[in-house]
């Protein structure tokens, strides 16, 4: 049954944002680091503390659990651009083509494992490590390239460590010599896991983890709240404090703490009744300074009054109107004056010597005549010059036309209206010095430093007013009046003096003063509270984040991890599992051994599954029983029961699958292998020959196509891909690229160095071709009845071609094996057998070729093939 992806993806997206958060990260990287759980620990008190506003993690993609599941069709296609990654340095890729099956062949320290390597942590299989660099060149940037089909989609990715799994390439099966599917607990037991248990193991030990991460916050932050002193421990400020807990509100906090200037006096009067022996005397003084009190309010009340807006208006209109009236009165005199030989007559200095002038002749010059007098021997009482007919007509004409303006309407209304001005500046209270104010504090007892401020500013601003009035002719230029709230401040002063007053009148009734003793408890109960204002904020902070982080300690639960896990493990550990294990084994011809899978315990959410003796009678750990090669079988079996219960078409690479085990295991593991190349692509790595050419015959005779591909230790690094090893290429092939390529480089080297160098490329020919004809004997002329590495002798479709044998082809074969097998020998001294020329070489590798092609076409002759059937079925 295929794994449920989507319901899988929606029980995910139900649990807290962090868990998902850890699930996303756990199926791209093998564990979390410190600095993941940070983070985790971090997204757990967020979403605790602000549900709403946490965002959401990235989303788990269904592709991470899909590629497990059915569906998906995966290829992978090479790997290449390999960099800084073990020692690996090729320059060309290793591709993996379309064939069903890939044999990537090679030597001890040709980069096999490198591959695997980086494979593994592409992948994310479970026992993937860090990829180290070259250790003999240093650090260097590690990078590559993958290069894969998915869904028949071709793609290619940059890759580096640091990116990690990549999802869509989680499908990909490896099994190399520490199987992330099969270990040995710690007593020697084998124990199967799958991998998405391991991913809801992992996020377990997360939980875990966070849970300690919150206690540590929550155990670093110790209380620092300060002891209330004993003798205020009775009070209800008292029974508060004591009740602080996460829940008290900064209002709440604010009100208890809260010391008022009203708080404060009523402490002080509250001292000053307890210690008062004369209750009554002290109420008098208390009236007294309070009527001190009123009156100095009063007087205020009188320089607010005296500087209102409407007193302002009142004046600064009286002086637009006498502004105007001296204006029109003005433009009076200009017509009057405008003939006068002098300027500035009509100015007010003018007028000063005009009234002198009317005083001197009313009453000294020509008194009873009316001014001016301009009758007969009339003088000028100004210049005292005769106004004579002939030469002071205009002179009598001027004189009375001014005394007319003078006394005209419109100079006396201008004279009204100014005169109207003086008296409003004159009727401006007058405002009492600074030092005056500061007298008066001292004898009213106000030492209280903000309302005495406020006073020297209600003066200030009065002082501004009045001192601007006289002069301005606008409201713009007049200060605004000052503010007159603190009248009202002084009228609650006032009231609180009668109130301390007539509570001494109560004291001067009473003999007790228990009530008071508790009044003034509660008060210094509550000036404590005041100047212990921090510390008790920073208690009511301290638990609100303790209780925060209990909060987000609940997001750490790992019951519903352990519930799905085990759910899960019986979903994917099933039945049907331990009947494909059981039939792996069988498969692989290991059936006799006594094993079987089983789900051995659950331990919060800890999930076992062992591969245990099956019938023992003693309990002895698995490890102790089982020989090496059949414990590789029996984790290859586990591996493929595992691998086969995935309904998609997913590439499955083998390391090494056949070390440590005998002929009959090689047998059945390497048809095992073949059998899967049918369903999807596999990649086996290995360094043994015998593996190659079983691998290589048993998908012949099953018809699936092959690739090997040969990795070679260069200069420049390991992991290079080359030619594919001599002993797997065909016979034509190889006779190709004998006369094509390495004759071809070996007569140029004759040519430009000479036969010293020409000897070494052709004794390294003559060797090869040996080789070449001993395949042609196994492969060509024996028809492949007979092989190397392989026990079976296989007769059907094969034998019946050993009758196209000829004598002729006997004596070629016998002729070339004696020539080229001279050259595998030490020579004599004396008469060392020279090596053949480039051109007898290439005759002999031509002779092969043509016998070649002819005898591949050579038909049998039914005689022939009768007499060799007749040989084989005596």
């Amino acid at each position: 049954m295929p794994l449920d992806t989507a319901n899988l993806v929606k029980w995910f997206q139900d649990r807290p944002f962090w868990i998902q958060e850890a699930a996303r990260r756990l199926l791209t990287k093998e564990n979390l680091a410190d600095a993941d759980l940070t983070e985790l620990a971090a997204i757990c008190r967020q979403q605790s503390a602000e549900p709403k506003t946490t965002p959401k993690p990235a989303a788990i993609p269904e592709v991470a659990f899909a590629q497990k599941s059915a569906g998906v069709s995966l290829r992978l296609n090479g790997v290449s651009e390999v960099k800084g990654i073990e020692a690996l340095n090729p320059r060309a890729p290793l591709a993996f083509n379309q064939e069903p099956l890939t044999i990537v062949y090679g030597g001890t320290g040709v980069g096999k494992s490198g591959y695997i390597r980086i494979l593994n942590n592409v992948c994310g299989s479970k026992n993937r490590r860090k990829l180290l660099g070259n250790v003999f060149q240093g650090n260097a940037a590690q990078s590559c390239k993958i290069s894969y089909a998915l869904n028949g989609t071709a793609k290619d990715i940059a890759w580096q460590p640091s990116d990690g799994l990549q999802a869509e390439l989680a499908a990909l099966e490896i099994y190399d010599s520490e199987c992330g599917q099969v270990y040995v607990n710690s007593e020697n037991e084998v124990t199967f896991e799958p991998w998405l248990l391991g991913v809801f193991q992992r996020l377990v030990e997360a939980c875990t983890a966070v849970d300690g991460i919150l206690q540590t916050e929550i155990a670093a932050l110790p209380s620092k709240k300060p002891v209330m002193p004993v003798e205020i421990a009775a009070s209800p400020a008292a029974t508060w404090y004591a009740q602080l807990n996460a829940q008290t509100s900064a209002a709440d906090a604010a009100q208890w703490c809260d010391w008022p200037p009203a708080l404060k006096e009523e402490l002080e009067n509250s001292h000053a009744r307890l210690l008062e022996k004369n209750p009554a005397e002290q109420a008098k003084q208390i009236r007294t300074r309070k009527t001190a009190l009123e009156k100095f309010s009063t007087e205020l009340v009188a320089i607010r009054d005296g500087l209102t807006d409407a007193v302002v208006a009142a004046l600064l209109n009286a002086k637009a109107s006498a502004t105007a009236k001296r204006k029109a009165a003005s433009e009076d005199a200009k017509k009057v004056f405008d003939e006068a030989p002098l300027d500035g007559v009509g100015l007010e200095s003018w007028k000063l010597l005009w009234e002198q002038a009317r005083a001197y002749s009313e009453e000294v010059a020509y008194v009873g005549k009316t001014f001016p007098f301009t009758g007969d021997s009339a003088r000028c009482v100004l210049c005292q010059q005769p106004l004579r007919e002939d030469t002071g007509e205009d002179a009598k004409l001027r004189l009375v036309s001014f005394e007319k303006f003078v006394k005209g309407e419109l100079e006396s209304l201008a004279k009204k209206a100014e005169a109207e001005v003086a008296a409003l500046v004159q009727k401006l209270l007058k405002i009492p010095t600074a030092e005056d104010f500061t007298t008066r504090f001292a004898t009213l007892g106000l030492d209280d430093e903000r309302l005495t401020q406020k006073l020297h500013q209600f003066r200030d601003g009065a002082q501004a007013t009045r001192d601007a009035l006289p002069t301005a002719t606008s409201p713009e230029q007049v200060p605004p009046a000052p503010h007159a709230a603190l009248i009202d401040e002084l009228a609650t002063l006032s009231a609180a003096l009668e109130t301390k007053a007539k509570a001494f009148d109560e004291d001067a009734k009473k003999t007790d003063k228990t009530e008071l003793k508790k009044k003034v408890r509660d008060l210094e109960a509550r000036k404590w509270l005041n100047e212990q204002k921090v510390s008790v904020e920073d208690e009511i902070a301290r638990l609100k984040k303790i209780a925060a982080l209990e909060a987000a300690r609940k997001l750490t639960n790992t019951t519903a991890l352990s519930k799905k896990k085990s759910d899960l493990a019986q979903e994917l550990v099933s039945d049907a599992f331990v009947q494909r294990f059981n039939s792996e084994l069988k498969a692989m011809s290991a059936a006799r051994i006594q094993v079987e899978l089983v789900q051995s315990r659950t331990d919060k959410g800890h999930v076992f599954h062992q591969i245990r003796l099956k019938n023992a009678k003693i309990a002895v750990p698995t490890s102790e029983v089982l020989s090496e090669g059949e414990r590789r079988v029996v984790s290859l079996a586990a591996f493929v029961a595992d691998v086969e219960g995935i309904e998609a078409s997913t590439p499955i690479v083998f390391d090494d699958p056949i070390t440590s085990l005998d002929q009959d295991f090689e047998e059945s593991v390497v048809a095992r292998l073949v059998a899967l190349a049918k369903k999807r692509q596999v990649i086996a790595f290995t360094h043994r020959l015998s593996m190659l050419t079983q691998l290589e015959d048993a998908a012949k005779l099953a018809g699936i196509a092959t690739r090997t591909v040969a990795l070679n230790r260069e200069p420049w690094g390991t992991g290079e891909p080359g030619e594919t090893p001599f002993a797997a290429r065909k016979p034509d092939k190889v006779i190709n690229g004998l006369l094509n390529e390495r004759l071809a480089r070996a007569k140029k080297v004759l040519t430009d160095s000479g036969k010293a160098e020409y000897d070494l490329h052709a004794k390294a020919i003559c060797s090869d071709v040996r080789i070449l004809v001993e395949r042609l004997v196994e492969d060509t002329l024996l028809n492949e009845v007979v092989r190397r590495f392989r026990r079976a002798v296989q007769t059907q479709n094969r034998i019946g071609g050993l009758a196209k044998i000829q004598p002729e082809d006997c004596q070629m074969i016998d002729e070339l094996m004696t020539k080229y097998s001279r050259y595998e020998h030490s020579q004599p001294n004396e008469a060392p057998v020279p090596l053949p020329e480039p051109d007898d070489i290439a005759a002999d590798l031509t002779r092969l070729q043509v016998w070649l092609k002819e005898f591949s076409e050579r038909k049998i002759s039914q005689s022939s093939a009768a007499n060799v059937l007749a040989s084989s079925n005596p």
